[in-house]
């Protein structure tokens, strides 16, 4: 089974497909035609994404709403620009290389905008902060800042790690569809330390409990002395990544409340400087119901 989900720098390339798609058929097709057309590729792209498995022509018909032709159409012209590709099953589609080679580019992107807010965050909590992204069932950590010197946790830029047992992870799973979720976890999570959590269902009470507070925490369930705290931040078109900061068990203890206050006003003002417009009455940046709804 090939799984892809939607994720921040995924989303980040329905920008650029749209212009790109537009000027393929520039001067060819009346204007609301063509916008029409990149409508309708973009949700056959979303529900690709989003499925949590292979799709036919039939299923993306269903779940999209458009005629079995139209799909098809639109098919063949994204398997000809290597932005979907065949599945493992028989008539199964799936995203293609080309749509994951623009979203690696677009976090590239992401990361110097995030670079102050990351020191900003080591410096105000003074621990190691983390920008992290999803990729499948796991999480990749694109930046890392460390500010002052002492005990650190540091974590190499590039590595990944499951999402299920790391503040980031949990944080980043929480904004993800749950039957998406549930239809891709497996029978038992695997366990690094006797805090992590193997039970799939535990993990979606966890994930729910998330959801309300705004805020994940590790607490030693990836690494034994090691817990952390994480928050979401979002651009406007609802892309979204994890910052995080990491710490020795004891320093998180008794600070948890600190510490959420700090890594929310930072994903608030990092999310704006991305481009999100907030929502109403929230001041203390974007949680998973951001992006869930």
């Amino acid at each position: 089974m090939f799984w892809v989900t939607i994720t921040s720098s995924h989303y980040a390339v329905f920008g650029f497909l749209l212009v790109k798609l537009a000027n393929v058929t520039e001067g060819r097709v009346p204007k609301t035609k063509r916008v029409q057309s990149v409508i309708r590729t973009v949700e056959i792209l979303r529900a690709i994404g989003n499925a949590g498995d292979d799709l036919t022509l039939s299923d993306l018909a269903e779940r999209t709403g458009l005629p079995r032709s139209t799909v098809h159409r639109i098919v063949q012209t994204l398997q000809s620009v290597h932005f979907v590709a065949k599945g493992a099953g028989v008539g199964g589609i799936r995203l293609g290389p080309e749509f994951d080679r623009l979203a690696r580019n677009s976090r590239h992107a992401l990361t110097p905008t995030m670079r102050p807010f990351l020191e900003n965050l080591a410096r105000e909590t003074s621990e190691g902060a983390s920008l992290t992204v999803l990729e499948g069932l796991n999480v990749r950590f694109l930046d890392q800042a460390i500010v002052g010197q002492g005990l650190r946790a540091v974590t190499l830029v590039g590595t990944t790690f499951p999402a299920h047992c790391t503040a980031n992870g949990k944080i980043l799973l929480a904004a993800l569809p749950r039957a998406v979720l549930r239809r891709t976890l497996p029978k038992k999570l695997e366990s690094r330390t006797h805090h992590t959590i193997e039970d799939p269902e535990r993990l979606m009470e966890e994930l729910d409990h998330i959801t309300a507070e705004g805020v994940a925490y590790d607490r030693e369930e990836h690494e034994v002395g090691i817990s952390a705290i994480a928050a979401l931040v979002v651009d406007d078109a609802n892309n979204y990544a994890a910052i995080s900061a990491a710490m020795p068990t004891d320093r998180l203890e008794g600070r948890e409340a600190y510490l959420k206050d700090i890594i929310c006003k930072i994903a608030h003002d990092a999310s704006l400087a991305l481009g999100w417009r907030g929502s109403k009455g929230n001041s203390k940046g974007p949680t998973p119901k951001t992006i869930t709804g």
